[in-house]
């Protein structure tokens, strides 16, 4: 299982969640992101460039252990894995806790919270400040953020098991994207909604259900790829 963190965090975020991994019989791999912890790199560019990170962690993952591979990412991670997955079919299953639907959504969800508490900024029409971010963000790392779509890569999952996970009350990144995410990705998809207010600490806020609900990908990930494997030969 490889697992990725959020930004502006390290490797260190998921190494609480190894143990858990380890407890249901499956190895963990743990690395630092791009323009992250120990890595290089001077810009992130909010999964387009980071999935390319996952993709290598996977391949290695696969050297070191064959089997299936599992992708667990939070807000940041969350976007690269599924981006990732949509890349490669030998992903066997998705935990995506946290993500955006896109980069243009959530900087245009994210202008209009900030307006909310900078009275400068309630002067200045969200449309063009939103678009003005994306515009640097896009200048500064070297990308097209419009390429940033997490949905689409979900829809793109063709099937294979996947968790969305969210707190109940995150104003950052709401509920309600872990269910359009589940829409796109398709009939093996759910979604666990954790209580709590804060981004990214559903883990934390919910541990048991959350770790019930990971398992249940665990399992359905391995029988999909054992039927995959049939199917093939």
């Amino acid at each position: 299982m490889v697992l990725v963190h959020g930004l502006n965090r390290s490797r260190i975020e998921m190494v609480r969640k190894a143990p858990f991994v380890h407890e249901h019989g499956w190895n963990a791999l743990i690395f630092d992101l791009r323009h992250h912890g120990e890595s290089g790199g001077d810009a992130t560019t909010f999964g387009l460039k980071e999935k390319e990170d996952v993709l290598a962690a996977a391949a290695e993952a696969r050297r070191r252990s064959p089997g299936p591979v599992v992708l667990w990412g939070v807000s940041l991670g969350g976007a690269s894995v599924v981006m990732a997955a949509a890349q490669d079919p030998k992903v066997a299953g998705v935990v995506c806790d946290s993500s955006y639907l896109s980069l243009g959504d959530t900087v245009r969800h994210h202008v209009t919270l900030v307006r909310q508490f900078r009275w400068w900024l309630k002067i200045v029409p969200p449309w063009p400040l939103a678009d003005q971010v994306l515009f640097w963000m896009g200048r500064r790392g070297g990308f097209d953020p419009a390429a940033v779509d997490v949905r689409g890569a979900a829809a793109q999952l063709n099937g294979r098991p996947a968790l969305f996970v969210a707190n109940s009350e995150d104003r950052r990144m709401p509920k309600e994207i872990a269910f359009e995410l589940q829409k796109a990705a398709g009939a093996r998809a759910e979604v666990l909604i954790v209580p709590g207010k804060s981004h990214g600490g559903a883990w934390r806020d919910g541990t048991a259900a959350y770790s019930t609900a990971v398992a249940g990908v665990l399992d359905a990930a391995q029988a999909f790829a054992g039927a995959t494997q049939v199917a093939a030969q």
